[in-house]
């Protein structure tokens, strides 16, 4: 078990503490990714058993994250072969088609269409292919499809709809407080790789609806953050430098700040909202504030990027007390090292448990430690 206090303050061995627990996360994941390709969705370390049922959705968000370490430090030169396997798993549920004599793609499940899903397998997709060397024309045929999908579910006033019947197209009452960050996100994306602006244009669409429930009421910061938003956010003020997206990364991250970020440094957690978290709420705030992080950076804002950085590791040293035998909790049995459970007492592991985690690391070791993923270490 690491020393708090020590953690938080960013010291080499908080990044090398922070590297070992993802090369953990790893070998978990890839432990329980089976032939088919298909991850044991949730691992009961207790009982040594698996749960048959299962979330694509979940499943493309991991594959997006196994994607990003692909080339990197924490790749021994045969990751992507492993994920290659999921992503053939996920591909079986593309469906393809065409909207307004416009070739485009989308995931379908037991036949629903959902947003979500559509938006992680493009991310996905456009982390396998690499942010700015996308050569693979296939590949780029395929991420634009599913980008013209995601543009086709946008409404005229910027409302995307969460989930619709893919056979007639009517839109099933759901309204998800994530799958429209997530194709905001999946749409800057789409526009990074392959130049074409009307994913901009959806994508900041898109991005002012849901700013404006809040402003209306409807959504609050910290009862439920929407960490996808946020990470959209960032990329698309590195788009557009627009002040709109500032303001309002501010608004979702102060509920989350303590009031006086300098009691961080010492030995009372002043991060009240901490106390009572899960591993998931803990882990995707701190990708959100990741993503508000970058931005203060970006602006040279120095007091307002520490307060940030202290947070995001003291949320981070909370969840790698949850990951099993990496300095965290002993091992229940051999297929649980490396996994990461909700919370303290619990044995059961879900692979976005520990997706969220890994992205709350990855961004930790390259916004915070600066440290270039792609090299490995001498």
């Amino acid at each position: 078990m690491h020393d708090r206090g020590e953690f938080i303050q960013g010291t080499t061995r908080t990044w090398l503490r922070i590297s070992q627990s993802v090369t953990a996360a790893v070998a978990y994941l890839r432990h329980h990714l089976a032939p088919t390709g298909r991850f044991d969705y949730i691992y009961y370390a207790g009982t040594n058993q698996i749960s048959q049922n299962y979330n694509l959705i979940r499943h493309a968000g991991t594959v997006m994250m196994l994607y990003r370490l692909v080339g990197t430090r924490f790749d021994d030169g045969v990751l992507e072969q492993h994920i290659d396997r999921a992503w053939a798993y996920l591909a079986q549920s593309l469906m393809f088609f065409e909207v307004g004599g416009v070739p485009s793609a989308c995931i379908v499940e037991a036949g629903v269409a959902r947003l979500g899903c559509t938006a992680l397998t493009l991310l996905a997709l456009a982390a396998k292919l690499g942010r700015f060397s996308a050569r693979d024309r296939n590949a780029v045929s395929l991420l634009t499809q599913l980008a013209r999908y995601l543009t086709s579910q946008q409404k005229d006033n910027g409302r995307f709809v969460s989930k619709s019947v893919f056979v007639s197209g009517s839109e099933i009452p759901f309204d998800s407080q994530y799958y429209p960050g997530e194709a905001i996100l999946a749409l800057c994306a789409a526009f990074r790789i392959t130049g074409d602006l009307t994913f901009f244009k959806v994508a900041t669409v898109g991005a002012q609806y849901l700013m404006g429930r809040y402003d209306r009421g409807v959504s609050s910061a910290i009862d439920v953050t929407d960490h996808w938003l946020m990470i959209a956010l960032d990329q698309l003020h590195a788009l557009d430098r627009r002040t709109m997206w500032v303001q309002h990364l501010r608004r979702l991250s102060q509920p989350l700040l303590p009031n006086d970020a300098r009691s961080l440094s010492g030995d009372t957690d002043p991060v009240l909202w901490l106390d009572n978290a899960t591993t998931t709420q803990i882990a995707t705030r701190a990708e959100g504030l990741l993503g508000a992080l970058r931005v203060e950076i970006r602006l040279h804002e120095k007091n307002r990027a520490n307060a940030l950085s202290q947070t995001i590791l003291t949320a981070i040293s909370r969840c790698l007390e949850r990951q099993i035998d990496s300095g965290g909790i002993p091992s229940f049995s051999p297929g649980a090292t490396g996994g990461i459970v909700q919370s303290v007492g619990q044995s059961s592991i879900r692979i976005d448990y520990v997706q969220h985690v890994l992205g709350a690391c990855l961004g930790s070791l390259e916004s915070l430690a600066g440290l270039d993923l792609s090299q490995r270490p001498s």
